[in-house]
């Protein structure tokens, strides 16, 4: 990709007569002037509330501009009692106005130093395609992922063969039937195994039947990485 100059984004929002300018991802901070961005959601979904898996808690989202930086973005359930979310993945927005706060903890899927957290007043404005169609893919090697104590912090990307599919297997987690196959996941530098569940068997169930037998490349995305070596998935794209 070639690289962008300031000018890029050093564009009057035409939203308002007073001047304002979109900055790249990367120089997003809680010490930031007043910020507009333009970006690509590139990924979303839910997180329920503990006590009630059917209720939706949160929703995380993950951007990316066109200089390929990633940034989350989460809406809490307080927020969205008040604040009509309407968001595709793959649509393209216009963002202003959310809180910025450390990027902290664990099982992050971006590394920007920042997250936004959405508010009441937050801009989420729906605009035109722009003129890149990023997927936000970072992989990671076997060797690479084996080697590096950061991982548990964040979750990774992988681009592999699927090389071996075990029996589905049933469990009972938090007093829930769950249904789970272990699949063999190889790349040059060597082997992992993942764990899928529930939905995700039933893709790759759909997957199978529609394309019968073969070995495709698998493309997961934000996977959480556990003490075994294991990858249990975020999301995953067969192609």
């Amino acid at each position: 990709m070639a690289k962008l100059t300031p000018s890029v984004f050093k564009r009057k929002s035409t939203m308002s007569a007073v001047s304002r300018f979109f900055i790249p991802v990367k120089d997003i901070s809680p010490y930031s002037e007043p910020w507009f961005i333009e970006v690509k959601l590139i990924r979303m979904w839910t997180t329920p509330i503990c006590s009630n898996v059917s209720h939706v808690n949160i929703v995380e989202m993950v951007f990316i501009d066109l200089e390929g930086t990633k940034i989350q973005g989460s809406v809490t359930r307080v927020i969205l009692r008040h604040k009509r979310l309407e968001m595709d993945e793959g649509g393209f927005y216009e963002l202003n106005e959310a809180l910025v706060v450390p990027n902290e903890g664990n099982d992050r899927p971006t590394q920007h130093a920042y997250r936004l957290l959405f508010q009441a007043r937050s801009l989420i404005k729906k605009i035109e395609p722009l003129s890149f169609n990023a997927l936000g893919l970072s992989p990671m090697t076997s060797a690479a992922l084996a080697s590096q104590r950061f991982v548990k912090k964040f979750l990774v990307d992988k681009v592999v063969l699927l090389t071996s599919v075990s029996c589905e297997r049933d469990y009972i987690k938090d007093d829930k039937d769950i249904t789970a196959v272990l699949l063999e996941l190889t790349d040059p530098m060597g082997k992992i195994e993942c764990v899928l569940y529930d939905d995700y068997v039933q893709d790759l169930r759909e997957y199978q039947r529609r394309e019968g037998p073969m070995t495709p490349i698998i493309v997961v995305q934000f996977a959480r990485v556990v003490p075994v070596g294991q990858v249990m998935l975020g999301e995953l794209i067969i192609e």
